[in-house]
């Protein structure tokens, strides 16, 4: 199985990815997009092991609330921000648990960053939050 195949798999096994998000969906409300990095090698060891990472970004698409003063929506955007946030705490429980996504070798799997950052808003009202992953492995 390829990485990207792999990381699918495994991150449709993440209830927000696989309750909310259709990947490679359109930008549009609710959606996600899966955008594969890079894979690159961090240590190589005189015996011919390597440690390497493969990273991957999930772009997530939510409703942005411009009025804070709209009733029961007023708090929509920190609902969506939860959404995200949920996805970088799965991926750490992941990772105490240490169920990994089926790459060979690997050890541990962390978000990058830690919480989901929001890369801005568009004149549609969507607001785009990008959650990283970094996967390490070796061989």
């Amino acid at each position: 199985m390829d990485h990207n195949t792999a990381m699918i798999e495994w991150l449709l096994t993440c209830p927000q990815v696989s309750r909310l998000y259709a990947l490679w969906g359109s930008a549009a409300d609710g959606t996600m997009h899966y955008l594969r990095l890079n894979d690159s090698i961090n240590r190589a060891y005189l015996d011919g092991g390597l440690d390497q990472t493969l990273d991957c970004t999930i772009l997530c698409y939510h409703r942005f609330q411009r009025d804070w003063d709209a009733g029961q929506e007023a708090h929509e955007n920190l609902l969506s921000y939860q959404e995200a946030q949920a996805i970088c705490d799965w991926v750490k429980e992941q990772d105490k648990r240490q169920h990994f996504p089926d790459i060979p070798g690997v050890y541990a799997v962390e978000p990058r960053p830690a919480n989901p950052q929001i890369a801005g808003a568009d004149e549609n009202g969507l607001a785009k939050y990008i959650v990283g992953v970094r996967v390490w492995y070796g061989s």
